[in-house]
């Protein structure tokens, strides 16, 4: 599964990752690592649904506003969620490379509150 992982990876920065692809990736991996995250005890209780949490993520990004998408920060943002791992509060720690992946575009009703 491993090698399936990185080997996906690395296509995906070669060839670069489309927005949809990027969420549905970003979202399945992040919600398989933060489960890594969680103790025993925790997983009754807090073992998310991958499947739903993709879906969840695939149907928020079509309503989310318009943002430049930057399919090489999508990649590297990938490389470090693959990477990542649990910090000493027993979350996932999130990349901070994801920040960068899409940023708001600026509109007319952001330029006129500025």
């Amino acid at each position: 599964m491993k090698k399936l992982i990185i080997g996906s990876m690395f296509l995906l920065s070669a060839c670069g990752i489309s927005k949809e692809a990027f969420t549905t990736e970003a979202a399945r991996t992040g919600c398989e690592k933060a489960n890594e995250c969680l103790t025993e005890a925790e997983m009754t209780d807090f073992l998310l649904d991958c499947d739903e949490v993709v879906a969840d993520a695939e149907a928020a990004a079509e309503d989310a506003p318009e943002c430049t998408y930057d399919a090489k920060a999508a990649a590297t943002c990938l490389k470090d969620l693959d990477a990542a791992t649990c910090g000493d509060n027993g979350a996932l720690d999130f990349p901070s490379s994801c920040a960068d992946v899409c940023v708001a575009t600026e509109t007319e009703d952001t330029e006129a509150t500025e």
